[in-house]
């Protein structure tokens, strides 16, 4: 078989389950979790660091974790606004910088999830660099854009301003895949940044099947992919859907990925490995 490798990544979009308890909770009839949120003192359903070291430990793997400080201003008028904006958190919060400091000792790779905005404003780029970095002690290589925004080459010329070395914006839109087939990294020869492709985002992959086999059969065919090709196959899972109760067959099949992959000896690096 041909050798080819897997990128684990996880957007940490948010990190507080907000909206949720009534988007998802009053949805499903589960109101005694509804009533958590009047709690002072409540487990952050959301969290999932510690379900992701676990799972990530027991298979001898690591993986590359984008820390996002969204700077977007809450307007309850804009259903579209609370998506991005409620739930949201600082890199300086004691418990964001306290996972940081633990995932980064241990093995994990940080980078920074770039703010809804900051593909056009290399500022705030510099800015939300410079303040997650001042967490973590150190520099950090890459990041991803939230949503994946790109206004290419502009946002990688920002980005390579900024100083960064890599980017893992690029990515098919509501489909998943390698995005122009492109199999291995690159560097843009504009910018001279490193783009490292995603090929299967979780939330996109369950919009658009609808059952779980359908998911998984999807997800094989891209693996027989990847090995064809020996390519670099990047999964991101956000790490909120490691809550089983809200996002039900995400933490199965992200498992049952790694046991494909292992079972077929892939090479599974952190996107920084890659540069």
């Amino acid at each position: 078989m041909k050798k080819f490798i897997i990128c684990l990544t996880h957007d940490v979009d948010k990190v507080k389950k907000t909206y949720q308890y009534f988007s998802k909770d009053l949805k499903n009839f589960k109101f005694k979790n509804i009533s958590s949120i009047l709690k002072k003192k409540n487990d952050e359903p959301y969290y999932c660091f510690d379900k992701i070291i676990d799972l990530e430990d027991k298979y001898n793997v690591r993986s590359t974790f984008f820390f996002l400080q969204e700077s977007l201003r809450f307007n309850i008028f804009s259903k579209n606004n609370w998506e991005k904006s409620l739930g949201k958190y600082k890199f300086s919060d004691n418990n964001i910088k306290s996972i940081i400091k633990i995932l980064d000792n241990n093995g994990w790779e940080i980078g920074l999830h770039g703010s809804y905005n900051s593909y056009k404003d290399v500022e705030l780029l510099k800015f939300e660099k410079h303040a997650l970095e001042s967490i973590l002690g150190r520099n950090i290589k890459g990041i991803r854009q939230h949503y994946l925004n790109l206004d290419i080459p502009k946002t990688w010329v920002y980005q390579k301003e900024a100083g960064f070395v890599y980017d893992s914006s690029l990515g098919l839109k509501n489909e998943v895949g390698f995005p122009k087939k492109i199999y291995k990294p690159y560097v843009d020869s504009i910018s001279g940044i490193k783009i490292i492709p995603i090929t299967i985002m979780d939330g996109y992959l369950f919009n658009l099947y609808n059952n779980y086999d359908e998911m998984w059969s999807s997800c094989i065919k891209i693996i027989d992919e990847a090995e064809r090709n020996e390519a670099v196959l990047n999964i991101l899972w956000h790490q909120r859907v490691f809550h089983n109760a809200d996002f039900p067959f995400y933490v199965n099949l992200y498992k049952k990925i790694i046991e494909e992959c292992k079972n077929r000896n892939a090479h599974f690096v952190k996107c920084e490995d890659l540069i």
